[in-house]
């Protein structure tokens, strides 16, 4: 006879929504065999998944953080919330939880400090983590990438935490679909977000790098294209978005058309300053090849000469230490403001070799789209994974 027990689907309640970005929708939707993501999204998540759209509203948030960290404040404010019915475990997405029943935390790719707000904030505050995280009621820390496991180490420098700590690698959908080229042109891709429209994150992400370097390429290459989906900034905008071969989206467009883009590239460019969370992953299921800075966690999703090519980024060691980037220093405001000469000659070489070489491209991004659809950015490979630490933190 069969263990009714053994038949009980688990359920994890993911919170909180309005931090929830679009891959957890797809793996929410595929959860590991014996486990079911439930929500439970309240008036306030619904108002803060609206403003985190906003330009606005990360001002807003940094101000606030400097008085209070509100980063810390809400979830200290919900020990005291009711979890819904048959809740087995609390899956939190990028907070501690204060309450008195099991959890663990998804660290995603952000840095430590993000947990409280800016630098200062977290030297002030980390204190008030220090017990939730010790305590046996957190059962796991999970990390996209080894990089993020080593700045929360380097970060905390807890000793006691370092058997909570495991790295599980994110996922994409598959995408059905034949990649076809035209040999008539060869189109450059940069994404910065596709439901996000923050015109300060472009030249986070490399943007005015990408614009300064194509114009240099246009010049070799009269059939090179590039399309950017990002928010940007008028002044940007007003000086690129005239020059031939640019088509530049600066509001939100409908994924279709997204779609459409990714389909219709030869390259996805991204020469950013910090390590994307899933675009990379995004434009490998595309099987695009990828061209981005050799920074942080990039090495450990862009396999340098297989899926794509990195570019070393000459100035990086002056605003990181160790796996901790410094994003408060003068030194990264200054590289973000005005993108290092060098970064964008070598972003110029790396470009050219690849749009000379279409049948590398080729296969460049047929190594990626093999990775997300079997490999170690697959669905089947993170649930292996996540579904070990789940039976581990519910048993």
């Amino acid at each position: 006879m069969v263990d009714k027990t053994e038949l009980k689907t688990k359920q994890i309640l993911l919170e909180p929504l309005w931090k929830m970005r679009s891959e957890f929708k797809y793996f929410a939707q595929n959860p590991p065999s014996g486990y079911e993501f439930i929500f439970d999204e309240t008036p306030n998540e619904r108002l803060a998944r609206r403003l985190s759209k906003k330009d606005y509203a990360y001002t807003m948030l940094h101000f606030l953080d400097n008085i209070l960290p509100i980063e810390l404040a809400k979830p200290y404010y919900e020990r005291f919330r009711k979890l819904p019915a048959g809740t087995d475990l609390t899956y939190a997405i990028l907070h501690p939880v204060f309450r008195k029943k099991s959890w663990v935390m998804d660290m995603r790719l952000e840095h430590p400090e993000l947990l409280i707000g800016g630098e200062k904030t977290f030297a002030r505050w980390k204190w008030l983590i220090k017990s939730t995280l010790l305590s046996g009621y957190c059962k796991k820390i999970i990390f996209e990438l080894e990089a993020g496991k080593n700045a929360f180490r380097e970060s905390f420098q807890w000793p006691d935490l370092e058997n909570k700590m495991e790295v599980v690698h994110s996922s994409v959908p598959k995408k059905h679909f034949v990649k076809t080229c035209s040999h008539k042109k060869v189109k450059l891709l940069f994404v910065n977000s596709a439901n996000i429209n923050s015109a300060s994150h472009l030249n986070m992400h490399g943007g005015l790098a990408i614009l300064k370097a194509f114009l240099i390429l246009r010049q070799k290459y009269n059939n090179v294209e590039l399309v950017m989906r990002s928010g940007m900034p008028q002044e940007i905008k007003k000086e690129f978005g005239q020059q031939p071969g640019i088509t530049i989206y600066d509001e939100i467009i409908p994924w279709a058309e997204l779609d459409r883009e990714f389909k219709s590239s030869d390259i996805f460019v991204y020469p950013t300053n910090v390590t994307p969370s899933i675009v990379f992953l995004d434009a490998m299921s595309y099987e695009l090849p990828i061209v981005t800075t050799d920074i942080w966690g990039n090495p450990e999703i862009v396999a340098n000469n297989k899926t794509g090519i990195l570019v070393h980024h000459p100035t990086a060691q002056k605003f990181t230490d160790g796996f901790i980037v410094h994003f408060d220093s003068t030194e990264f405001k200054k590289v973000i403001a005005v993108p290092p000469v060098q970064l964008i000659d070598d972003l110029v070489n790396k470009l050219s070799f690849l749009i000379e070489k279409p049948e590398l491209r080729r296969q460049m991004g047929k190594e990626g789209r093999w990775e997300i659809e079997h490999g170690s950015f697959s669905l089947e490979k993170r649930n292996e994974k996540l579904r070990r630490i789940l039976d581990g933190a519910t048993e």
